[in-house]
């Protein structure tokens, strides 16, 4: 099946071959680099995030004058 739910269509030159181990198309360590990576820019985003409501907080706190 296709990404869109077509049925994808059949390939005539895949051949399956006994004895032989099929390799990964995907890094396992390049994608936990990438996936550590990514958490980190989230944490800081969140953090930012945090410390502009901090900000915006003290603002208004000192614009009511408490």
């Amino acid at each position: 099946m296709t990404a869109d739910g077509v049925p994808a269509q059949r390939d005539e030159n895949i051949k399956v071959s006994g004895g032989f181990l099929e390799g990964s198309n995907v890094s396992a360590v390049s994608e936990m680099m990438s996936s550590i990576a990514m958490n980190r820019q989230f944490e800081a985003q969140i953090k930012m995030m945090k410390t502009a409501e901090d900000i915006s907080d003290a603002g208004n706190r000192l614009l009511r004058g408490s």
